[in-house]
């Protein structure tokens, strides 16, 4: 039975275990680089591929996680993948080789996919339906904060005590998620006798949502943005004499995603999805364009607090859409479709539209990036039509 609460028990916790994750997957995806760099004298291509490993290995935890996650059982998938993420965290420790840590690095992501997921579509059964996209929007500002201190803490921790006690911190908080998901209660949903029959049967349904997907391909589209800007912002702001303000951009980018999501979540509750997502798309569009014609410092942090308000509102939007088009039966498999779609472009963003930035130069990249966003919201128009039609 769904609480009438926002706030309850579970709600609570499952945030808490999504905020203590995503910060062991922030605060190492901003220092294993240096890490592997330091420690194995990899250079930068071996160094990069180090840490994106991680990611790569959430990518492709996404499949199975959707489909098995409740033949396992929702809450018995985030306490062992929170227990698998505390030996992994001490396994850099001994860790000799760069063919090893990258192993290890993407056994930790398959681990973080598996915990993401599961407590993705855990939370959704906690939160009334009434207030589906403020809860969705709540609980994304755990990966907001983790987001703004994760890097910080990373750096300070680093810095001044070496690597090795930040090893120490992840697995602590991961302790810390385990003990937590312990005092879970969760409505499972156990699989349905059709289901147990088509268990071993791989077929892209039992992996993928087709209502999802379309609604969810905007996400590709935005996450391929977010991974250039990510990947270029230091060296843009570098080269426009802007140096400073990237740090700053940070900062702003994080402030302006958790001062969105603390509301609009409630406005799309309120007045529908399209005041809030159509909206959040064309202030991304906005934010890029920022950056294209950006001269100075100013420009840079506002380019920032446009790409938190943008992106930062329109990934719990649209999650919140693709879990009420869903029965509860595929929780698990909507959110996995939801996360692959945004993934897989974050993943090859930084390539494939990083491999313009030679012919056009950095302006020319973020320029063309902005059509990329505008052409997302036309796809995500095209998607609800699409679903729209189908009932």
């Amino acid at each position: 039975m769904t609480p009438s609460r926002l706030w309850n028990k579970n709600f609570i916790l499952s945030f808490s275990i999504s905020l203590m994750g995503s910060l062991v997957f922030y605060m190492l995806l901003t220092s294993m680089a240096a890490y592997a760099v330091i420690s194995f004298g990899a250079g930068q291509a071996a160094a990069g591929f180090a840490s994106s490993s991680f990611v790569l290995g959430a990518v492709v935890s996404r499949v199975p996680a959707g489909k098995y996650l409740d033949f396992i059982g929702r809450k018995r998938v985030i306490l062992l993948s929170s227990i698998i993420q505390i030996l992994l965290s001490l396994a850099y420790i001994p860790t000799g080789t760069l063919d090893l840590f990258i192993a290890v690095r993407f056994l930790q992501g398959f681990a973080f996919g598996f915990n993401h997921t599961a407590t993705s579509a855990a939370v959704q059964t906690v939160i009334p339906p009434h207030r589906r996209a403020e809860g969705t929007g709540y609980f994304g500002m755990a990966t907001s904060l983790a987001m703004a201190s994760g890097p910080f803490l990373a750096v300070t921790v680093s810095a001044s005590h070496g690597y090795q006690p930040l090893f120490y911190i992840c697995a602590t908080i991961a302790v810390v998620a385990s003990l937590l998901s312990l005092l879970l209660t969760l409505p499972e949903n156990p699989p349905s006798a059709e289901q147990r029959a088509d268990k071993w049967r791989l077929t892209p349904s039992s992996f993928l949502e087709k209502d999802t997907l379309k609604t969810s391909s905007v996400m590709f589209f935005a996450g391929l943005v977010y991974s250039v800007v990510m990947a270029f912002l230091g060296s843009y702001a570098e080269a426009i004499g802007a140096s400073e303000a990237a740090g700053w951009f940070f900062v702003a980018l994080a402030a302006a995603m958790l001062i969105c999501r603390s509301f609009v979540g409630r406005l799309q509750d309120k007045y529908g999805d399209g005041w809030v997502i159509y909206p959040a798309i064309l202030i991304y569009a906005a934010s890029l364009t920022v950056l294209t014609f950006a001269h100075g410092e100013f420009a840079i942090v506002v380019a920032g607090a446009l790409v938190g308000a943008g992106f930062g509102t329109l990934l719990p939007a649209v999650q919140a859409v693709c879990v009420a088009d869903a029965l509860p039966a595929r929780y698990g498999v909507v959110v996995s479709t939801f996360f692959i779609m945004l993934d897989l472009g974050t993943a090859i963003g930084s390539v494939v539209l990083g491999a313009l930035e030679p012919v056009v130069g950095q302006r020319g990249m973020f320029g063309v990036s902005t059509f990329v966003v505008l052409f997302g919201l036309l796809v995500y128009w095209a998607g609800r039509r699409s679903v729209a039609q189908g009932r």
